[in-house]
């Protein structure tokens, strides 16, 4: 994952027997028209683009060559002769518990409202066969035992729409192939904000077919290495790598939302600490605080004191681990700030 500012901005399986139900990629050597339904589809591309508009971060490009697919669709190319790639997609099927995640690096306050991710079945028409996709955030990297979960649910989708992209996902030689439309499958996520960081994004898809859902790697015509992504395998993470290259791969995704102006957040000489907190958030001003609120991600007050002081004490040891608001009040003036429990 390349680091840029917001102010515009399947792993290659080589399964035994005994694994096949919970392969996690669709390869390509003969170009499988049917994979098996946990296994992985392979190909590749990718970088990071800053986009205008809602979107205020894409972690690279779903398609390689504009029109370049049949009947004129965006093309998602696997460039299994010019590089030697081999996986289409990513297994990432709730049936078979497989999941993948990429990151994003912040240098601002962002409020997230939705995010689009990629994915598609092989077999499928341009009508979305995507029943569903859940989404977890971590305030680090999910194989590793010291990160948490900050927000999101692995049991409810929270999709609200899903279509065709106008891409398909096909390999060299086959660029016309039409059995893998790409799905864009929108993710709501109410009351997410995140402060400065790197922050992981986990999710699985749900479909109505046998094969996949896949989520397809980012696409960029001569790159064989577009990213960091991961993938768990009964509930294990491991880097995503192409089973041609064995390059690391990275997985498109959209996020739409409001990048939060830290001057509106600012008063002089306020201070808090630590953060990430276990228990007692202090909160310095050089005004008098009249009033501290802490939020979770859905709105909701959890706690409110009234210091009355230029000092206070907020003790959050009765709250879950995650990601939380801070709003104070000083000297007449509200301000917002983001605090991690953990």
């Amino acid at each position: 994952m390349k680091k840029i500012t917001l102010s515009l901005f399947s792993i290659a399986v080589l399964a035994f027997a005994g694994q096949m139900t919970a392969q996690q990629a669709e390869i390509d050597p003969d170009y499988n028209q049917n994979p098996a339904p946990g296994n992985t589809e392979i190909i590749n591309t990718g970088t990071h683009y800053q986009v205008a508009g809602g979107v205020i971060y894409s972690n690279g490009p779903y398609f390689s060559v504009a029109g370049g697919g049949s009947g004129g669709a965006d093309l998602s190319l696997l460039e299994t002769t010019s590089l030697g790639m081999n996986t289409l997609g990513a297994g990432h099927q709730t049936s078979a518990g497989n999941r993948v995640a990429d990151d994003w690096e912040l240098t601002d306050n962002v409020e997230v409202t939705s995010i689009d991710f990629y994915a598609y079945q092989t077999g499928s028409t341009t009508t979305s066969t995507m029943l569903g996709v859940t989404l977890l955030v971590w305030d680090g990297d999910p194989s590793d035992p010291a990160s948490s979960v900050i927000f999101g649910d692995d049991a409810i989708s929270a999709m609200i729409s899903t279509e065709w992209s106008g891409a398909y996902r096909a390999s060299e030689g086959n660029e016309s192939n039409i059995d893998r439309p790409i799905m864009r499958n929108t993710v709501e996520t109410p009351g997410l904000t995140l402060a400065p960081g790197t922050y992981w994004f986990d999710w699985d898809a749900d479909g109505s077919l046998a094969s996949g859902p896949w989520a397809p790697p980012i696409a960029i015509i001569g790159e064989a290495t577009t990213g960091n992504g991961q993938q768990s395998i009964a509930g294990v993470w491991q880097p995503l790598e192409d089973s041609g290259t064995f390059t690391p791969q990275g997985l498109p995704f959209d996020v739409t939302g409001t990048v939060l102006s830290l001057v509106d957040n600012s008063f002089e000489g306020f201070s808090y600490y630590p953060n990430p907190t276990t228990n007692i958030l202090n909160v310095n001003a050089k005004a008098n605080i009249e009033n501290i609120s802490i939020f979770n991600v859905l709105g909701q007050e959890l706690i409110t004191v009234a210091p009355g002081n230029i000092n206070a004490k907020v003790d959050m040891s009765g709250l879950s681990n995650g990601m939380y608001v801070m709003k104070a009040t000083v000297n007449g003036t509200v301000g917002s700030f983001n605090i991690v429990k953990r």
